[in-house]
């Protein structure tokens, strides 16, 4: 089986870091890269609005 060159753990922290080194320790090389972030929402009413436009949406 052949290793990647390297895997990128793309969560945010510190959860990026955390799976990182439980993948090291697997035998695997990785490496933290967050690059996304969670947080609260800037205008909780544009994200409102969005939802009720989304229910209406045709899928």
């Amino acid at each position: 089986m052949t290793l990647p060159a390297r895997v990128l753990v793309t969560r945010p922290q510190p959860q990026a870091d955390a799976w990182a080194r439980r993948l090291c320790s697997a035998g695997l090389p990785a490496m933290a890269l967050p690059l996304i972030e969670i947080g609260s929402a800037p205008d909780r009413v544009a994200v409102r609005a969005m939802a009720a436009a989304c229910g209406r949406a045709c899928w």
